[in-house]
């Protein structure tokens, strides 16, 4: 059992022992907050000192206590080669959709949502762009990972424009202590891995380098259909050629300490990566690639007790640079030969700040500005695109009312989101096209949440919210590829909301942290791409979609002994007027998705420090197109890991097999994954690592 303790002061007499009491994670927020409100209303004088200690305390969301919410941290079982979509897609009610193997673009879903309905977060900057397209979770870095919050159908007022299906917010090391990694490893499909950091920190300042590679030639061998799924007799295994793949990531984060609890700092990220695009499989592609490169600097200030006592102001300066080079000499897949540049930039503040009035409101407010902007390059002719624009802003408060006594909380909240668009770009045959009348729409956007603790062990939530999202340039306009723009999208429009219930408690030595929630939402004017026979896809409003769905998770804990599971079922339904599709499951929407791992963590033996764990992974079929006559049939996926550390965690070496079974699937029609792969990963840290085993 681990303890954490967290001190807390109330004023009373002067004691020269402090007070200790053993107390539920859950009730720490009430508890420190009635301290400090205490604090600041009493008088001057002694006051007594009360460490809470909390056993085997689970990751608590940072920004939202009333969201159906998952935690990553560093305590997580050591894989080798592993990938953001190998984490997300253990957590309830995501659907992770793979385009490939090693390296290739991974979308995501939250409760049925569609993948631009999910906005994603990479150190507070947001990475949805008005280019749209969803963001590819496969370039998040992982090797600096820290922390990844997954809030489901709902936006926590600490982030900017609202998202229907929720938010991925990833946060990478802080430097907290001096030390170095380096790693190695290597793999199946021709894969080599390596990457290290080094931390320097004191009490004032502190600097984290991380950099990371990965290479891929990413060739493997698939059951190519021919296209037709009902007839298994023309089956055959080939290989899929040109999904090679090469990637660096790269990260700088410092801060410096202030005067009076104020801090300053600084971060910078890069990743770029080329990578073979294998195309429809009837179709295969030899020469097309895809080169993407990202840039984010920022720069930060946190300040407490600037608005006044007990408040906190957090501002955060950003740019953020993507580009992306399409390249078709062939004419593989675009029309005509084809090098085309799209470039991407945005500038934007974020202030947050929030204050403890009195012992029952805790208000909190937003101010979120960005611009982008958006350039289109046909390098083959040397035409260069309008550029369109777009400017957002969004006002933001948040007031919980809270009565600690009864354990209740209710948390209203309200945005105010204004844009205004100038959007041109390319039509479905890439003739580049000159912009369109400006845009601009002020949508309002609320939400009303409640939480009510039931003894120790239980805490119920509640949510309800309405939220609305753009058509993005991508929907609107298409590529060069395999997406169709449509100039006569209208912006979609949902209410989401959903009842749940968490179980932090144990039963004997046995620890159990267990969560569950019912969840519904009706989108209007849903915005969906359609597939056709030869995978393109055009975008389209398909009136009204209704998602009703059930997710839960539960972990169990004995010793050195965990068993993890999750559950989710999403019925997501067609409510439009097409006759064809209507009452239809939405595509890419798997009904039933379930994940059970047992592990074992830091198992001593003979001066060695052992840990492992098998996984299963069970997702129902899902339909291609709308009127549900394709379907991806169910797959079950097993992975299993083994890492040897010594006794002080310095050095490591990491094993995992994925797919060990060497099942035929795909999440993405015609996008086979890869089968049986095996992967190994050697680290040494010049001081002890914290990952779990």
């Amino acid at each position: 059992m681990r303890s954490i303790r967290v001190a807390a002061c109330t004023p009373g007499a002067r004691s020269s022992n402090p007070a200790t009491v053993r107390l539920h994670s859950g009730l720490i927020t009430s508890s420190v907050l009635t301290c400090v409100v205490g604090l600041a209303r009493a008088e001057p004088g002694p006051v007594q000192e009360t460490i809470v200690i909390i056993d085997d305390a689970p990751a608590r969301p940072s920004q939202d206590e009333a969201a159906s919410a998952s935690v990553i941290t560093i305590d997580r079982p050591a894989r080798s080669a592993e990938t953001m979509p190998d984490l997300l897609d253990d957590v309830p009610g995501v659907t992770v959709s793979r385009l490939g193997g090693v390296g290739a673009p991974a979308l995501l879903s939250l409760r049925g949502s569609s993948w631009d309905q999910v906005s994603v977060y990479l150190d507070g900057v947001n990475l949805n762009l008005a280019a749209g397209g969803g963001v590819d979770v496969s370039t998040l870095p992982v090797g600096d990972l820290a922390r990844v919050e997954i809030y489901r159908g709902a936006t926590p007022i600490a982030y900017g424009i609202s998202a229907i299906g929720g938010v991925v917010a990833v946060e990478t090391r802080r430097p907290e202590r001096d030390g170095a990694t380096v790693e190695a490893g290597a793999g199946s499909f021709g894969t080599w891995l390596g990457g290290g950091s080094v931390t320097l920190a004191g009490a004032r300042s502190g600097i984290y380098v991380g950099l990371h590679a990965l290479a891929s030639a990413g060739d493997f061998d698939f059951l190519d259909t021919k296209g037709t799924a009902f007839d298994p007799a023309d089956d055959e295994v080939l290989p899929r050629h040109n999904n090679r793949s090469r990637e660096l990531d790269g990260l700088v984060r410092g801060f410096v300490r202030l005067r009076g609890e104020r801090e300053l700092s600084v971060l910078a990220l890069g990743f770029t990566r080329t990578q073979g695009l294998p195309g429809y499989p009837r179709y295969a592609t030899e020469q097309v690639g895809l080169r993407t490169q990202r840039a984010i600097a920022s720069v930060g200030y946190r300040g407490l007790d600037e608005l006044g006592v007990n408040s906190q102001l957090r501002v955060q300066l950003y740019g953020y640079g993507l580009e992306q080079r399409f390249v078709d000499p062939q004419a593989e897949i675009a029309l005509t030969p084809t090098e085309a540049r799209d470039r991407t930039f945005a500038l934007g503040t974020t202030v947050r700040a929030s204050r403890v009035v009195s012992w029952w409101l805790q208000p909190a407010a937003l101010l979120d500005l960005r611009r982008e902007s958006f350039a289109p390059v046909e390098l083959t002719t040397g035409e260069r695109g309008v550029e369109s624009t777009r400017l957002v802003g969004v006002a933001g408060v948040e007031a919980p009312l809270r009565r600690p006594a009864l354990g209740l909380a209710v948390i209203p909240s309200v945005r105010v989101e204004l844009a205004r668009d100038v959007s041109a770009g390319r039509d479905g045959r890439g003739v580049l096209v000159e912009a369109d009348t400006p845009m601009t729409s002020a949508r309002p956007t609320l939400r009303l949440a409640a939480t009510q603790a039931v003894g120790a062990d239980v805490q119920l939530r509640s949510n309800l919210g309405r939220y609305t999202r753009l058509p993005s340039f991508l929907e609107l306009y298409g590529n060069t590829g395999f997406i169709l723009g449509n100039r006569e999208l209208v912006p979609e429009q949902g209410l989401t909301a959903d009842l749940g219930a968490a179980y932090d408690g144990a039963v004997g030595p046995l620890a159990i942290v267990a969560d569950g929630a019912v969840f519904a939402s009706v989108v209007d004017e849903l915005i969906a791409f359609q597939q056709n026979a030869y995978g393109v896809a055009r975008a389209r409003n398909i009136g009204r979609a209704r998602v009703l769905g059930v997710e839960s998770s539960v972990e169990l804990r004995y010793r050195s002994a965990r068993l993890y599971g999750q559950a989710t079922f999403t019925d997501a339904r067609d409510r439009s007027d097409s006759a064809a599709a209507h009452d239809r499951q939405l595509p890419y929407r798997p009904r039933t998705h379930v994940t059970v791992r047992p592990e074992l963590r830091r198992v001593a033996l003979g001066g060695l420090e052992l840990g492992g764990f098998v996984e299963v992974d069970l997702s129902s079929g899902n339909y291609v197109d709308p009127a549900n006559l394709v379907r991806l049939p169910s797959r079950v996926l097993v992975a299993a890991g083994l890492s040897v550390a010594t006794a002080n965690r310095r050095l490591r070496v990491t094993t995992t097999a994925t797919n060990l079974t060497n099942a035929s699937v795909n999440d993405v029609l015609s996008y086979p994954l890869p089968g049986r792969a095996f992967f190994v990963t050697v680290s040494l840290a010049a001081t002890p690592s914290p990952q779990g085993n």
